[in-house]
């Protein structure tokens, strides 16, 4: 009975060993200061407001991404629209497809899912994979096209 006794004990001992040496291995592995450098960068909405304004095509687009997200707040799909426009207008691929997701949600702009297949085009045609993927699911759904699901 007393080796019994024991077993479990030591069983018992093993067991809280385990789970001790457990949550100090995830306490290390979820300590957001050990894992720093795979956290999202912050984004300096000032910087990318200043370098927009300028004209710079991609400070725009990344602007409007960290408007649509809400990183400063609430999400203002409008003034994201706008962004991405100023960007398409000098040809950004990426954001042709930012903007034509807002027209065929009909966030920030008039719903108009024909506008957004045309940008979706626009961008697949210089090989955007997300536009390709997206102007798929608008064919198969027949949203601003004909419904194809070939």
């Amino acid at each position: 009975m007393k080796t019994a006794l024991k077993i479990i004990a030591l069983m018992v001992a093993a067991g809280i060993a385990v789970v001790v040496a457990w949550n100090v291995r995830d306490a290390s592995v979820n300590d957001p200061a050990a894992n720093a450098e795979s956290v999202a960068p912050v984004v300096d909405l000032a910087a990318l407001k200043a370098k927009a304004e300028a004209g710079d095509s991609e400070a725009a687009y990344q602007l409007a991404k960290a408007i649509v997200k809400g990183d400063n707040g609430l999400p203002d799909y409008a003034a994201a629209a706008k962004l991405f426009q100023m960007a398409v207008d000098k040809g950004h691929i990426a954001a042709m497809v930012g903007l034509a997701e807002l027209y065929t949600l009909g966030q920030g702009v008039t719903n108009n899912p024909a506008e957004g297949v045309r940008l979706y085009v626009a961008a697949a045609q210089q090989g955007n994979i997300k536009a390709i993927y997206s102007l798929a699911g608008l064919y198969e759904e027949g949203r601003g096209v004909k419904k194809d699901q070939t």
